[in-house]
C-alpha cells in the first residue's frame, strides 16, 4: 500500500495572507480575494483541477456535498 499524501490541485481564489476563517464571517472578504476569484467561483471553474484529477484517476467522483445550514439548496 502506497502511503503518500495527495495534495489536491486547485485554483487560488483567496490571497495567501487571508485569514483562515469562512468567507461569510470576514468583515471585508473582497479585500482578500484574487482578481479572478469572482469569475472562478461564479462559473465553478475553480473545480476544474479536481475534474482533471478524476480524469487522471487520482480521485473518484462521490457526488455533491450537502449544503451548509446557511446555504440554500
Amino acid at each position: 500500500m502506497n502511503n503518500h499524501l495527495f495534495k489536491m490541485p486547485k485554483f487560488r481564489t483567496m490571497k495567501s495572507d487571508a485569514p483562515r476563517v469562512a468567507t461569510h464571517l470576514m468583515k471585508n472578504a473582497d479585500s482578500h480575494t484574487t482578481k479572478t476569484s469572482k469569475f472562478l467561483r461564479k462559473t465553478s471553474s475553480d473545480q476544474l483541477p479536481q475534474l482533471w484529477g478524476f480524469i487522471k484517476g487520482d480521485m473518484s467522483l462521490v457526488g455533491p456535498r450537502l449544503a451548509l445550514y446557511n446555504q440554500y439548496d
